[in-house]
């Protein structure tokens, strides 16, 4: 009688090897779901490491165009030349274009949903910085204007005073003391050449009440009252 024959993998080699094959296969899903997490966790920490790069950037980016925004606001202060103050007004407001760039990127970046009041407040601080700035700016428009009427006025001035001089020394009775006329040509002098002349001005004014109102010289007592009248327009220049 045959011995009956049992299948390869009911015996006890096949279930061994069954196990050993299920270990193999368990193993390499194991690895691959490891590896595929490992992958997608590498990815996600690059992420994260761009976009801390980015908001670093971001921030320093935002600290550079706030401080070069008060640097132009300074020196913008600080001039005198119209020229200068014009080169000084255009970078102020480049300045103030960059800043502005730079808070749109950080209102867009991804922290700052994390960091809404924080981020709020930033802007808040710029937006009053850039208020300050501009009025700062008018001030300054306003006073380079000014500056600019004044120094108008003075070259006036110094040409109708020049002028009566030189009629003054024409006539024999000197009907104005040469020397008022020449103190008064240097405060002129003085005062083009002096940021606030306030000072010098008052001083001239005061030379002016001086002059006579009239003369029995026609020339002189042609020009003497334009003379006077453009002279008073000093002081309020100058305040």
């Amino acid at each position: 009688m045959t011995a009956r024959r049992h299948p390869f993998f009911t015996s006890a080699r096949g279930r061994l090897l069954s196990f050993n094959l299920l270990m193999g296969v368990v193993t390499l899903l194991v690895s691959g779901v490891a590896v595929f997490g490992f992958h997608h966790a590498s990815q996600l920490q690059e992420q994260v490491q761009r976009q801390t790069l980015n908001d670093m950037r971001g921030s320093m980016d935002l600290a550079r165009d706030t401080a070069n925004v008060a640097t132009a606001a300074v020196r913008l202060s600080q001039v005198v030349g119209a020229l200068e103050y014009k080169s000084e007004a255009e970078r102020l407001l480049a300045t103030q274009q960059a800043l502005k760039h730079s808070l749109a990127q950080l209102a867009a970046a991804p922290l700052a949903q994390q960091e809404q009041a924080r981020v709020a407040n930033i802007i808040r601080r710029s937006n009053a910085l850039q208020q300050s700035v501009a009025e700062m700016l008018e001030r300054g428009q306003r006073r380079h204007l000014q500056r600019n009427a004044l120094l108008s006025s003075l070259y006036q001035n110094q040409s109708n005073l020049r002028h009566l001089a030189d009629l003054n020394d024409r006539g024999g009775d000197k009907a104005i003391d040469p020397r008022r006329l020449a103190e008064m040509d240097r405060l002129i002098v003085a005062a083009i050449h002096t940021v606030t002349p306030r000072s010098i001005v008052l001083q001239l004014d005061q030379l002016r009440g001086a002059l006579p109102t009239r003369s029995a010289d026609p020339a002189l007592a042609f020009v003497l009252p334009d003379v006077t009248r453009e002279l008073a327009t000093l002081a309020p220049l100058s305040a």
